[in-house]
């Protein structure tokens, strides 16, 4: 059976994820929840955002603090990672989660 999704006029994504697993449940995100998002290449702050570290695409909670980042993962057992704002080329800013769907 093939599943889709309806996007509502005031759902307007560049994005969408699957959420695969229970590592954003802090973030009261569960497992087949539907986020999607907007690309953009600047962090934004207390935003929950999608982000390539390491080849990999991941999603953070990133919070501003001077002229530094704070990557927060979901996942308490993981650690934060701390890059500076205008320059990371270790972090690939993908873009900012603006809505989520609840799967049932």
């Amino acid at each position: 059976m093939e599943q889709g999704v309806h996007m509502t006029p005031e759902v307007a994504a560049d994005f969408c994820f699957v959420v695969a697993d229970s590592s954003l449940e802090s973030f009261g995100i569960l497992p087949d929840d539907l986020l999607f998002g907007r690309s953009t290449s600047d962090f934004e702050d207390k935003k929950l955002m999608a982000l390539e570290i390491g080849g990999a695409v991941v999603l953070r909670k990133v919070w501003i603090s001077d002229d530094m980042a704070i990557l927060v993962p979901g996942n308490m057992h993981e650690e934060a990672i701390v890059c500076p704002v205008s320059d990371h080329d270790d972090v690939r800013v993908v873009g900012v989660v603006t809505a989520s769907r609840r799967s049932y």
